[in-house]
């Protein structure tokens, strides 16, 4: 995570299910400072930070934009009702959580965020949503026998209702995978744009990977593809077996942005193994998913294709796209439709090659002038091409869009606060990066 004070921290868990602490001015290189807090092996001299949760509370720390100084740190866990009444009646299921001013000191609030069982094992995601202005929490949920997403609002941090499914197993998907985690991730300069990198646990190998899902508003989701967006690595290696995402979306000071994950070289099931077994080496280590910036996902043709936009508000050129081609043998082509008229009222000049925000140029240089705060669309046309996003002066979603003028449902585009119109299609390849025993690997 990125700290209001600018630095990069990081928290994992250590051989003997403990909290270590690291942190970092730029996300490649790490420091781990002596805390001086927990003793081990007859020392303090090292980065534990705590081996018993935060504030007796395990789950993935957030920063809370509407919170006082004392509490703007918080996590929220699955726990029983033993840490709060250890006199009665065991129950799982709870969900407990903890506040801090500086993410090193924690309190454990004096009652559950929810005090009645909910049919859950895993941990929680949770962020403040600005739109809202409501917290907002994704999480695990058993239904039936095979794990799924839900989710939960609420206007107090203390006092959460049980969550409503929202992602499950249907029959498009293969009866041995489960819906294992729940991380979710913001685009960075984003108001709209909601990921989410679920963990499959593929039961009948015992894998697990990680899918990409998206949403406009953090309420209704798809999958942006059913293939994985970070790959395992080869059997063996430490990301071999098993992944993990982490909820931290960043730009890197290269401008590339990136994910942290885990990975081990052991699977779901191996995991007793490993803690059990003597003698075997069982790599294992947290890494970067990289991706460039405004190519997370696009839309793809291998072959010869076409989408088209929805209605946006147009304010002026250039017009800029972010597109890729199979070298010269590919191509790219925009069309500028104006609602209300039948004719196509400019053609692009053809794209070829990688081009990271080029402008659009157009054929037989058409009045431009006229179509200011008319509702347009764009229709691309690709050949061996992938279409990441397209950007432009002032940028809005069209009149008819914002009023819902058409009598149904409208999904409004995905745009940052820099007016880029970002597609969600068929994933992006991925680049992994990862420190690991002294050695940096990339894939």
């Amino acid at each position: 995570m990125v700290a209001p004070d600018g630095r990069w921290k990081l928290g994992s868990d250590a051989s003997g299910g403990g909290i270590c602490y690291a942190e970092s001015t730029d996300g490649t290189h790490w420091q781990k400072p002596i805390l001086g807090r927990v003793e081990f092996q007859g020392s303090k001299q090292n980065n534990i930070l705590s081996v018993s949760g935060l504030g007796g509370i395990s789950g993935d720390i957030f920063v809370d934009p509407e919170a006082s100084p004392h509490e703007r740190y918080k996590v929220a866990g699955i726990t029983t009702l033993r840490q709060y009444n250890p006199t009665g009646r065991d129950s799982g299921g709870i969900l407990g959580g903890a506040v801090s001013a500086d993410g090193f000191d924690w309190k454990r609030l004096p009652e559950p965020l929810w005090g009645s069982y909910f049919n859950n094992d895993g941990s929680p995601s949770i962020y403040f949503d600005r739109k809202l202005k409501k917290y907002v929490l994704y999480t695990r949920q058993n239904y039936p026998r095979r794990r799924s997403i839900s989710r939960a609002e609420t206007a107090d941090f203390r006092r959460w209702p049980h969550p409503t499914l929202i992602l499950t197993p249907g029959p498009e998907e293969a009866p041995s995978d489960d819906f294992y985690t729940n991380t979710y991730l913001p685009y960075p300069g984003t108001e709209n744009v909601h990921l989410m990198l679920t963990s499959i646990y593929h039961r009948d190998t015992s894998r697990v990977d990680v899918r990409l899902a998206s949403s406009c508003d953090g309420i209704a989701w798809n999958w942006v593809a059913r293939e994985p967006v970070i790959e395992l690595g080869a059997p063996g290696t430490w990301d071999g077996g098993s992944i993990y995402a982490s909820q931290s979306l960043v730009r890197l000071p290269d401008g590339r942005i990136a994910v942290p994950y885990n990975g081990s070289s052991w699977s779901h099931n191996e995991y007793w193994r490993v803690k059990f077994e003597v003698g075997r080496r069982w790599p294992s280590g947290n890494g970067w998913a990289v991706w460039e910036d405004g190519r997370f996902a696009g839309v793809e043709a291998a072959q010869e294709g076409e989408f088209t936009s929805q209605r946006f508000a147009f304010h002026g050129v250039p017009l800029e796209v972010n597109v890729r081609t199979l070298g010269s043998s590919g191509s790219v082509r925009a069309e500028l439709l104006v609602e209300g008229e039948p004719e196509v009222a400019a053609v692009s000049r053809e794209i070829v090659g990688d081009r990271l925000w080029a402008a659009l140029e157009w054929e037989g240089r058409p009045d431009m002038a006229r179509l200011e705060g008319r509702d347009i669309r764009l229709r691309f046309r690709l050949y061996a091409a992938k279409v990441f996003g397209f950007r432009g002066p002032g940028l809005v979603e069209g009149e008819a869009d914002r009023l819902g003028k058409q009598g149904g449902a409208f999904e409004r585009p995905l745009v940052d606060e820099a007016h880029h119109f970002i597609v969600a299609g068929i994933t992006e390849g991925l680049v992994r990066r990862a420190r690991h025993g002294g050695r940096s690997h990339e894939e």
